[in-house]
């Protein structure tokens, strides 16, 4: 800065860092306006400023639950420069860092930031960190199965978390695999095939429960590898074609009726293997004597 004074009768400047020049009443650590006494030579004069943090936290998520992560989406850094014009950087810009942010247990915590841009800063600021006193899940979309489906598709299910302590806090927490237990589409089987069976599945979330139901049904896919593996033992390459009891057929036909029904996802569970054991009847000897006398049979019914 800069000081205006009369020297000898004549008006000149003088630079605020001379050392006859004394500055009182100046308290960086305090905020707020501040009246400051500028002495020079006897002579004294007054100016009026304005201390402000030299970076600000504006407009972030203030309220949390435990485990919860920090929200950067909304939120803002205010930084104030030696010259007095003004920054504002988001939070989720890549010039902001994480370095502190601690939600395992309740109460207040010191969330600090760090912006490094041309210059580095570290802000820091309070949060609240709440307990989850209450859960209400939606059901995900879909919750009939077939027993090949060995992951669930929870699209569409959440949670909606309400606080201990405040009253309408609450948050919307998608459901993923890791909070549901309890899903085990094995206990569907060739034996127990015409039953749709219904598992209660529990979802689990900050020590809290909550259930909902899904039925599994025999699959398809599943069908045509049992009826594979029956067929397995016949050897189609040797020069006596094999002779199939009445099981079998019906094991075949059964296995390519199936077969016939997967869609183009469920095909490709299918292994070679299998795929050759019925490519073999649907093309072999049996299976031409066997579309011959299905197509006698559905001509004498006409």
């Amino acid at each position: 800065g800069i000081l205006t004074a009369v020297i000898d009768g004549k008006p000149g400047l003088v630079p605020m860092n001379n050392s006859d020049v004394q500055v009182s009443g100046y308290d960086k650590n305090k905020l707020g306006r501040q009246t400051v006494t500028i002495t020079y030579k006897g002579k004294t004069t007054t100016i009026d400023v304005t201390v402000v943090e030299r970076v600000v936290a504006e407009g972030f998520k203030t309220d949390y639950f435990v485990n919860d992560s920090f929200d950067n989406k909304v939120g803002k850094i205010r930084i104030t420069k030696n010259d007095g014009s003004v920054i504002a950087v988001n939070m989720n810009s890549t010039e902001v860092m994480l370095k502190r942010f601690d939600s395992s247990k309740s109460g207040e915590t010191t969330v600090t930031l760090i912006y490094t841009g041309e210059e580095v800063y570290e802000c820091e600021f309070k949060v609240n960190v709440h307990d989850v006193a209450k859960i209400t899940l939606t059901t995900p979309k879909k919750t009939k199965y077939v027993s090949h489906e060995t992951e669930l598709e929870l699209n569409g299910g959440y949670l909606t978390v309400e606080a201990a302590n405040v009253p309408g806090l609450s948050q919307f927490v998608n459901l993923t695999a890791d909070m549901v237990t309890g899903y085990d589409p094995s206990v569907v089987t060739y034996e127990n095939r015409d039953q749709v069976v219904t598992q209660t599945l529990t979802v689990t979330y900050s020590g809290l429960t909550a259930s909902f139901d899904v039925q599994i049904a025999y699959s398809d896919v599943h069908l045509v590898q049992y009826m594979a593996a029956q067929l397995s033992h016949l050897d189609w390459t040797a020069e006596e074609l094999p002779t199939l009891i009445k099981s079998e057929e019906d094991n075949a036909v059964a296995g390519i009726d199936a077969y016939l029904r997967l869609s183009p996802s469920e095909k490709e569970q299918i292994t070679e293997e299998q795929r050759n054991d019925y490519l073999t009847l649907m093309y072999g000897q049996y299976y031409a004597d066997t579309y011959a006398a299905l197509t006698r049979t559905e001509r004498a019914d006409e």
